[in-house]
């Protein structure tokens, strides 16, 4: 009877789960939690615990909305908060690469509860994405990524539309970026987190991390970051048994001879948060540890962003404010850089000896890494950068009221603009595209310009009443000119949003024209002495009438102004 009731009280024991144990703790680690689990889960801890909030923020491209939830948070203006250092943690941006969703649930749970009683808890204002791609996390599995240890199931890189959305932050195609673009701001945090899973090389950390490229950050914060900032966080992870290196970036082959900082273009999310001041930070737990220690290192990693949040709080808001003053005196902006590989840094890594051996699937050979085989050794990191394209920093640009998506991408990001009231004739310097290429594939639903060559001219515009006028010293300095010049990585031109302007729409009919072209050979002598000389030096040129007649089209009064002119215009006065 005795052993019954015992057995009845155990059993009851073991099937009662307190509301606000995981998912992933209720299956001992393997398991990670659903979006709906998910949200579910910060209701139950907003209605226990009045430090937590949930709430929409918008509309995602799944139709389902997106969430934030939010510890001890202040509903302030940007640097009006002073007493808090205000982080913001981005999960699931990749749904299969969950880490981030289940280490926050929890983390929020320990913070609000107490269980976490560390003072630095009064010293943020935490707001949490729980669940960013709602689209691919509805399309659950275990089979998308090939080669992860676990969890059971996960969801699908792709969103809804089969975005990348760490591809996005500029181009907005997405429902979930604009939703996110909007909070962001609002939020207007010191330090941003984006967690994710690794892959292409095997080590034996089970965290690694990318910061903000110093430079790219730039100002004292980006010094700041590298000097101080990262070296902490490292140090801090590994007094918690959890040693970093920088992500690994290498795919194909090992690190052992050393390896490049991520470049993080504005495309993605650290990229785009450091356009206005804000630190940011890429967890990467690395696929092939257990799912269980890749979660805790996601836990650990960001209890220690807010632990050096709070310990640097002063600091880094006192040099954040200082550099987004600073920022607006630039007089030259660098637009494109490239590695430095003469200088590295030098870094301890601790990997496992790989080699090439004969593959039994292929026959040829494979890459393969031997866990018996650990080893420690120092290594270059290439982590600086040199500038390739710079530009003199305008006034102003004005921007065709006809453009009306580039108008609202900067409504969105509160970008402050006013409208020309009248007809107004300005001198301004356009740029002619002189030439490009372009993707031959589609890269996440666009095909992106590069190698753009651009021909400077001062020119007399007419700007119409309700075309707009972007000053650029404001708190978006970085994001207007990088989205604007159209050589910069992240462009609005890369993205095809001018693209238009690329295609010629008037021709002339060779039967008709004919008369016409031997009428302006003989009122502009120079352009026929042009044309015979490009006839003697270029024998297809000189075998094709048609080529000839375009030539002497594309030199007269008659050929189309606006071919191939950027319809964005820089003021310098």
């Amino acid at each position: 009877m005795f052993a019954s009731v015992l057995l009845s009280i155990y059993a009851i024991g073991s099937f009662a789960q307190p509301k606000d144990i995981t998912p992933f703790e209720r299956s001992d680690g393997y398991a990670t939690a659903t979006y709906f689990e998910c949200i579910d889960y910060y209701r139950q801890l907003a209605r226990q615990y009045s430090s937590v909030e949930i709430k929409e923020i918008g509309s995602t491209d799944s139709g389902y909305p997106l969430h934030v939830v939010t510890f001890n948070h202040e509903e302030v203006t940007g640097s009006q908060s002073k007493s808090k250092i205000k982080v913001m943690v981005l999960n699931a941006i990749h749904p299969g690469e969950p880490a981030g969703v289940d280490a926050s649930m929890m983390l929020l749970r320990d913070l609000a509860s107490g269980k976490i009683t560390e003072s630095y808890s009064q010293h943020i204002s935490l707001a949490v994405i729980p669940f960013y791609n709602v689209g691919g996390g509805l399309e659950r599995g275990s089979f998308s990524r090939a080669n992860q240890n676990g969890p059971e199931a996960y969801g699908f890189r792709g969103n809804a539309k089969n975005l990348d959305l760490n591809r996005d932050f500029i181009k907005m195609d997405a429902k979930n970026t604009r939703s996110f673009v909007h909070f962001y701001h609002r939020f207007d945090p010191e330090i941003f987190v984006d967690t994710h899973t690794s892959n292409g090389a095997d080590y034996q950390y089970t965290m690694t991390c990318l910061d903000t490229q110093p430079q790219k950050l730039g100002g004292s914060l980006g010094q700041y970051l590298k000097e101080k900032f990262t070296p902490s966080l490292f140090e801090t992870m590994k007094r918690k048994g959890y040693e970093m290196c920088p992500f690994v970036n290498v795919y194909g082959k090992t690190p052992d001879n050393g390896y490049a900082q991520f470049f993080d273009y504005p495309r993605f999310s650290t990229g785009y948060t450091a356009l206005f001041q804000t630190i940011g930070f890429m967890s990467e737990a690395h696929m092939l540890k257990p799912f269980k220690d890749r979660v805790k290192a996601t836990y650990q990693f960001l209890i220690s962003i807010l632990e050096n949040g709070a310990a640097y709080k002063d600091e880094i808001i006192s040099i954040r404010n200082k550099d987004r003053h600073h920022i607006l005196k630039k007089e030259i902006y660098e637009l494109t850089w490239h590695e430095d590989l003469s200088d590295p840094d030098t870094i301890l890594f601790k990997g496992y000896v790989a080699r090439q051996i004969k593959s039994n699937v292929t026959g040829g050979t494979r890459l393969k890494y031997y866990h018996d085989k650990p080893y420690e050794s120092k290594i270059p990191y290439f982590n600086k950068l040199i500038p390739d394209a710079s530009i003199t920093v305008p006034e102003a640009y004005i921007i065709p009221q006809a453009w009306e998506k580039v108008i609202h991408y900067f409504k969105v990001n509160n970008i402050a603009y006013t409208k020309y009231q009248a007809d107004t004739l300005l001198e301004v310097e356009a740029y002619f595209i002189e030439d490009f290429k372009t993707y031959q594939f589609p890269y996440e639903g666009h095909y992106p310009h590069y190698n753009t060559v651009l021909k400077p001219v001062q020119m007399q515009i007419k700007v119409r009443s309700g075309d707009i006028h972007v000053p650029v010293k404001q708190p978006g300095f970085r994001y207007i000119i990088e989205t604007l010049e159209p050589q910069g990585e992240d462009s609005f031109f890369k993205w095809n949003f001018f693209d238009p302007v690329l295609q010629q729409k008037e021709h002339f009919s060779a039967y008709v024209f004919e008369e016409t072209a031997e009428r302006i050979l003989n009122e502009k002598p120079w352009l026929k002495d042009s044309l015979d000389q490009k006839v003697r030096i270029d024998k297809d040129f000189g075998n094709n009438s048609r080529a000839q007649l375009d030539y002497i089209y594309r030199n007269s009064e008659y050929f189309e102004k606006s071919y191939r002119l950027y319809p964005v215009f820089r003021i310098f006065h």
